[in-house]
């Protein structure tokens, strides 16, 4: 998503909140398709349990699920729009 900010003519900011980056992309080139009900921020908030774990709070699978396919639909559209800037 920073790369895309860069893209578009933009300093990235130093934050790893997928949320705040998905604001600051523009609708132009179709990084608008990054959709507003994605939940982005649990997003964020799952690699950063990732990164410090809490034992006390472990996920269930059906929330491991949903958080794989919500990551892997964010990398489909980003991947779409790099492929689409190459050509």
């Amino acid at each position: 998503m920073k790369a895309g900010l860069v893209i578009d003519g933009k300093s990235p900011p130093r934050t790893h909140n997928l949320e705040t980056l998905r604001r600051l992309m523009t609708r132009r080139g179709g990084w608008d398709q990054l959709k507003p009900e994605w939940d982005l921020q649990r997003l964020t908030d799952w690699e950063v349990s990732g990164r410090y774990p809490d034992p006390t709070l472990p996920p269930t699978v059906k929330e491991a699920q949903a958080m794989l396919v919500l990551a892997k639909d964010v990398v489909r559209v980003i991947t779409e729009q790099f492929e689409s800037c190459r050509r």
